[in-house]
């Protein structure tokens, strides 16, 4: 077979066979798995186009969901990035799978408010660190009200 015969699904099925074979899962694993989140996809009346994107974004919506958890010690800044960036995959998720251009746009004004929260808490983080007081608040959760620093820890 020469590689312009090789297709795109022979490409995957390697593929999920050498992940099979590295990760110590039965033969086929992979594939069986990509096979039913498709025909879940299918069933749930996802656009054919857009599926795989929807499913991708939701993974990461399910993974930032976990991450959230760990921002509980940290601060609410924090918080709010991670929470909001989980409305943010979301939506992304439903308006990509379902192709509705409404969500998208309020998915687009969720990003930019994810966005901004993540450069003000860069921005805090970074002077606060460098002047050694509270220039910009990023309301520390614990019993410390001020900004944390490394020694304090």
């Amino acid at each position: 077979m020469t590689v312009n015969g090789l297709r795109l699904a022979e490409l995957i099925g390697s593929l999920s066979h050498a992940l099979d074979m590295t990760e110590g899962q039965p033969r086929g694993h992979c594939i069986r798995c990509c096979w039913i989140g498709s025909r879940l996809g299918e069933r749930l009346g996802l656009e054919a186009s857009n599926r795989g994107l929807a499913w991708y974004l939701f993974i990461w919506g399910v993974f930032t969901t976990f991450l959230f958890i760990g921002t509980f010690k940290v601060n609410r800044v924090l918080q709010a990035v991670f929470a909001t960036l989980i409305v943010l995959f979301f939506l992304l998720a439903i308006s990509f799978g379902w192709g509705n251009s409404g969500l998208l746009k309020v998915a687009g004004v969720i990003g930019i408010v994810c966005g901004s929260l993540a450069a003000y808490l860069a921005v805090a983080e970074l002077l606060n660190e460098m002047y050694g007081r509270t220039l910009f608040p990023i309301w520390p959760v614990g019993e410390k009200e001020s900004y944390k620093r490394p020694e304090d820890l």
